[in-house]
């Protein structure tokens, strides 16, 4: 319903571009099919009206798809709103119904195969008693009764209604169509279960004799007809107890009794072959349920079960295949005891018996067991355990060939590969396709796992085992067949068990297998057109790569190796293509793709099987995904593989161009505001928002609201009371004098104490196995991630002053001092709220417009002020102790003021201040005279320095520190603002992420309460382990198995056929992408660059374009060149030709003139000859 609206919408959408218009919706398609037909066979009545008067000069008759349906024939399938009928209808009038398309179909025909009861009883009242409306027949040979008779309600009393006859009366309608069905066959087999039903009773009540004789063109019965279709179990269990009393019913009608064969039975009726040699029986074992066909098989027992039908199946091969063999093979001995080898041993077609197909279950047999059947068929012939099937398949391939997965499975399978290795099947035996059974496995990767660590500890299937390793006929190791499925989650767990261990190269996910090859040959150029060819991992791939190149690149920094460049090169490549990625699938996707990016990306998707309640969960978020694997470090060098979404993976690569991208964002944002509700108002596409501010377009609102314990909820309410610590703090130290004397003002501020100091204590447990490599000399150490982070340091110091603070104000106070003496104390907590307004700065990060410029203030002071302070401080020390000795010279001062202290700390003070006040033109301050004889430090200078300082040192020191110095701090900023102005977004964008875990993590109660909600989490914590103690160990272990054993439980590293739908939905929108955009992947982002690579990435894009359109003239040339020289060699060719058909013309003429004087003289020779001869 939710879709229907959406389309709807959309289409009226669409009308309202001017673009389009109202002529796109009769515009077809290649199947000649309009937006008018469509939105007739799934809109609404009410939405197709609206859509039909925005078209003008349509004619509906003559509107017609390829197959010459009409609207009205699109419409009467309409199965979400019965009444389009009847809208085409007053549109059309009721003459419509007589439509028909290029079968010879009409539009009543199509209203009673699939409309509902009360539709089609409202179109009967709007048509009345019209007979002309019923129309012949089909091209099919179908009547009105065979189209009403496919419909699942009774839509056959509707066509006796209009043909003023009786139910039972057109059912005894003769007319069948080109198939021999009659309206009996397709009732029985279309309508529902109750429906069905009550015509069998009918047909008892009415007494339509031979109705069970009835038989189609292909011999099938109405109980052929019942048993074709799956579920359909009452059904034939009551059409056959209505044959049986039919017959008695048609025997006491019989004019002559003593004449009449006797009645067929009901294993007469079972075994009724069609000329597909299938018996009823064929097609119930193979479509009903397991009750059902125990009951029939009740029937026949005693019978010869050896019928095949025409592929040679009997109903012990059909069972065999089914998925629910196990339990229906259980019964089925029984009743060929005395049969059972012939049962087994009989082959198909395909040259399979029932122990090929059933090899995987047959010690689920109560009286035969796997054992006692190879005895019994061994003991009479001795090859029949070798033969195989038509595909060169032995038992043991159709052993690992198993698609079963109950608990103890692999047990039964290495016990019964071991008796049939002991029984004479070769293990190394190959099919046609050259596999032996284990590199033809279809086992679970679960049970194929479970199987080789038994296979580990039994030393017989070990050595079968040995001999499967390596193809015997191809030579082909089992890790070439494995490489090359596309059962990954197999390739897995063969890697994982380290049945290769002398492969070190490869690890244990296959999302990485490629890239660890081409690392291990050290084929690093390669790795970016390895990564283009993943289809569906690619975005994963790339971080992975990006979370291992960033400890190679600094560990080989640290070693002074060249190669560090080739790794930078090679990272700016992969993260072009992650960015660009992440842009054409954001910038793609509508709506609903956008929610399935955002799931995708969080990894937030769960499989069916699981609940929104349960999703919520704490102990089942690991069943939510897709998760990725990716490589943790320890110093540098990997140390275990751990799998995580993909934005854990973007946190992991910690790479600010990713964080950059407006996708990465907007899911950030999103995690930040977590909406209490889903919008009130909604786009016309019907879901909920997006991030306005990534996407504007997108929606038409946002929800206002958070959940109280969102990020953003919390954010606020601790900055509010961080503001309300601030103002309470300043106060309380400025107002010292009351605030020493009244102890009760200490209580808020201790509780503040705790809350920061428990808060601190909190993030350091967070943040206890994070660690990022940093080169320390020329090795690479893992250090804490807490101490990274300059600003924890500053919220340690913070607290640690506020608690010296407050300790020393309590001894004073305890101790009896006075204010004045409290001073220290006064001073220690000045410093303390000054870091923590240093730290309010963290709160301001939080702001888009704030943000980057913090994150260019913090890159200015760290990478460009503090350096140039070094520099400005050796300076400084030389200049000082140069002036205070020129100037105040102790030659000149009295002995008895240098022995003093006083007179160091002083000089001390004049050398650090007077380069100060130089640098800052306090001239004022220095305020020095001269005299010739005596000086006095800081006022009186000696004559002769104070002329050098005063006409050359002031000049020298101005011109390096206030022209050189500061001139170069501004090149310097301006610099570091030009490169960084451009990253910026991406710098705070991380940041952005940071603060998000931080908050997600942090209390609901802002202090000065939080202390109060961090003492019951450590309470839970220490009771939690506590209570689990009392819980028996078993209870614990079977929770565990249970839920691995789950279908949701790692669902993406399972069978691909278990993924859930929104997660194959996602994989065809990125694959489609992705196909589109590859060639484009790798070019240069330009986003979160600064102007000069901009222009570089720019001046590539347009380089590579350029060499395209060149490529192409130069392709394009070269043709064009080739066709004029083979002009020209035609031309030639031909001129050649011409001169020498002329010189051959020449050469005919000259003969022709030659050759009378060739006869001239023939002749007089001839006649002096005769002359001589005379």
């Amino acid at each position: 319903m939710e879709s229907k609206k959406e389309g709807e919408a959309a289409l009226a959408k669409l009308i309202e571009i001017e673009r389009f218009g109202p002529d796109c919706l009769t515009s077809p398609d290649l199947d000649e099919i309009t937006p008018l037909h469509l939105s007739a066979r799934y809109h609404s009545a009410q939405s197709w009206e609206q859509t039909f008067k925005a078209v003008k000069n349509v004619n509906l008759f003559r509107l017609k798809d390829a197959n010459g349906d009409t609207c009205a024939h699109w419409a009467a399938q309409n199965s979400k709103d019965g009444q389009m009928v009847l809208k085409v209808m007053n549109i059309a009038s009721t003459a419509c119904l007589k439509w028909k398309n290029n079968r010879n179909a009409t539009v009543l025909h199509h209203v009673l195969q699939y409309c509902t009861e009360d539709d089609i009883k409202e179109i009967m009242t709007e048509i009345g008693n019209s007979k002309d409306i019923l129309g012949g027949k089909d091209i099919d040979g179908n009547t009105t009764a065979h189209f009403a008779a496919k419909n699942e309600i009774d839509a056959i009393q509707f066509v006796a209604q209009m043909t003023n006859s009786s139910k039972s009366e057109v059912l005894r309608m003769n007319s069948t169509n080109k198939l021999g069905e009659t309206v009996l066959h397709l009732a029985l087999r279309h309508n529902n279960e109750k429906v069905a039903t009550e015509l069998i009773e009918l047909l008892l009540e009415k007494s339509l004799p031979n109705w069970y004789k009835l038989k189609d063109k292909q011999g099938n019965t109405c109980l052929h007809a019942v048993a074709q279709r799956p579920k359909r179990d009452a059904v034939l269990l009551k059409a056959l107890e209505a044959a049986i009393k039919q017959i008695q019913l048609d025997k006491n009608l019989t004019a002559d009794p003593s004449q009449s064969q006797s009645p067929p039975t009901e294993i007469d009726f079972l075994m009724d072959e069609n000329k597909h040699k299938s018996t009823v029986l064929h097609y119930a074992v193979e479509n009903c349920s397991l009750e059902a066909v125990g009951e029939l098989l009740t029937k026949v027992k005693g019978q010869s079960l050896q019928t095949a039908d025409r592929a040679g199946n009997t109903i012990f091969h059909i069972a065999a295949q089914r998925a629910d063999k196990r339990e229906l093979l259980k019964n089925m001995p029984s009743l060929v005891k005395d049969e059972m080898k012939k049962a087994l041993s009989r082959r198909n077609n395909k040259n399979q018996s029932v122990l090929h197909l059933a090899i995987d279950v047959m010690d689920n047999f109560e009286e035969l067991n796997i054992k006692n059947i190879i005895e019994k068929i061994k003991t009479d012939k001795t090859d029949e355990l070798c033969r195989t099937d038509i595909g060169g398949n032995t038992l043991l391939h159709s052993l690992m060939q198993s698609k079963l997965t109950y608990a103890g499975f692999e047990q039964h399978l290495l016990i019964r590969f071991k008796l049939l290795v002991e029984k004479g099947v070769d293990v190394e035996a190959t099919n046609n396709l050259s596999l032996n059974c284990l590199h033809a496995t279809k086992l679970d990767a679960l049970v194929l796992r479970k199987l080789l660590d038994k296979v580990h500890s039994d030393i017989t299937a070990k050595s079968h085992f040995d001999k499967l390793l390596v193809n015997s006929t191809t030579g082909a190791h089992i890790i070439h067949t494995f490489s090359v499925t596309n059962d990954e989650e197999i390739q897995r767990d063969f890697i994982r068990l380290n049945t290769f261990k002398h492969l070190t190269h490869v690890d244990s996910t296959s999302e990485l297998a490629l890239l660890d090859l081409a690392t291990f040959f050290h084929r690093d150029e390669i790795l970016p057109d390895l990564i283009l060819t993943r289809q569906f991992e690619l975005i994963p791939c790339c971080l992975s790569l990006l979370i291992q190149l960033d400890p190679e690149i600094i560990k080989m920094r640290a070693k002074a190796k060249g190669k560090h460049e080739q790794l930078l090169q090679l990272k700016s490549k992969i993260t072009n293509i992650a960015v660009n990625a992440l842009n054409e699938l954001f910038v793609n996707a509508d709506i609903i793709e956008f929610e399935l990016l955002f799931k995708y990306i969080k990894g937030e998707m769960k499989h069916l099987s699981l609940d929104d309640e349960a999703a919520e969960k704490k102990e089942n978020r690991n069943c939510l995904g897709p998760k990725f694997p990716y490589r943790v470090f320890k110093d540098g060098n990997p140390e275990k593989i751990q799998y995580g979404s993909v934005l854990e993976l973007v946190e992991k690569a910690d790479n600010s161009d990713l964080f950059a991208t407006d996708c990465i964002y907007s899911v950030t944002k999103e995690e930040w505001r977590q909406p209490i509700s889903e919008c009130s108002k909604r786009g016309f596409y019907g879901n909920c928002c997006l991030p306005y501010d990534c996407c504007p377009s997108a929606c038409s609102c946002r929800p206002k609201i958070s959940r109280p314990d969102s990020p953003l909820a919390r954010f606020w309410t601790h900055f509010v009371a961080f503001v309300g610590f601030l103002i309470f703090f300043g106060w309380y130290v400025i107002n010292f004098e009351e605030s020493f004397l009244e102890p009760k003002w200490d209580i808020l501020l201790v509780a503040y104490l705790f809350s920061f100091g428990l808060q601190e204590l909190s993030e350091i447990w967070r943040q206890r196995k994070a660690r990022e490599n940093c080169k320390i000399g020329s090795h690479v150490r893992s250090v804490p991630a807490y101490l990274v982070d300059g600003l924890n340091i500053f919220d340690v110091l913070a607290i640690l002053f506020l608690l010296a603070g407050l300790i020393a104000r309590w001894l004073y106070y305890g101790m009896g001092f006075q204010l004045q003496d409290a001073y220290p104390s006064q001073v220690v907590l000045c410093v303390s709220y000054s870091l923590f307004c240093f730290r309010s700065v963290t709160f301001l990060t939080y702001f888009e417009t704030i943000g980057p410029m913090i994150s260019m203030l913090w890159n200015l002071i760290v990478y460009d002020l503090l350096p140039f302070l070094v520099v400005l401080f050796v300076i400084f020390c030389c200049f000082g102790v140069f002036i205070v000795c020129l100037l105040f010279s102790n030659a000149w001062t009295p002995t008895e003021e240098i022995a003093t202290l006083s007179n160091g700390w002083e000089t001390f003070i004049q050398a650090a201040t007077i380069p100060f006040n130089l640098l800052f033109g306090n001239f004022d301050q220095i305020g020095l005279t001269y005299s010739p004889d005596s000086t006095e430090l800081g006022k009186v200078a000696i004559k002769q320095g104070y002329e050098w300082f005063n006409y050359f040192v002031v000049f020298l020191f101005m011109g390096l520190v206030n022209v050189v110095m500061m001139n170069l701090l501004i090149a310097l900023f301006n610099l570091r603002v030009t490169q960084i102005y451009g990253v910026a977004i991406g710098v705070w964008r991380k940041r952005f992420v940071q603060m998000l875990d931080e908050y997600q993590q942090l209390t609901v109660l802002p202090p000065p309460l939080s202390f109060l909600e961090y003492i019951v989490k450590f309470s839970l914590f220490i009771v939690r382990p506590c209570s689990k103690k009392f819980s028996t160990k078993n209870a614990v272990t079977d929770t565990v198995t249970a839920d691995k054993k789950n279908k949701t439980y790692k669902w993406w590293r399972r069978d691909k056929e278990d993924y859930p739908e929104e997660y194959n939905r996602f994989l065809k929108f990125q694959a489609t992408q992705f196909r589109r955009c590859r060639s484009r992947l790798l070019l240069d982002t330009e986003w979160n660059r600064n102007d000069f690579e901009v222009v570089k990435a720019r001046t590539g894009r347009e380089l590579s374009e350029l060499k395209a359109e060149f490529e192409q003239m130069l392709e394009g040339a070269t043709i064009k060149q080739e066709q004029r020289n083979e002009d020209r060699f035609n031309r030639q060719e031909q001129q050649i030709i011409s001169i020498q058909s002329k010189l051959e013309s020449k050469l005919d003429q000259l003969l022709n003139l030659s050759k009378p004087q060739q006869q001239q003289q023939q002749q007089q020779q001839q006649q002096q000859q005769q002359k001589k001869s005379t």
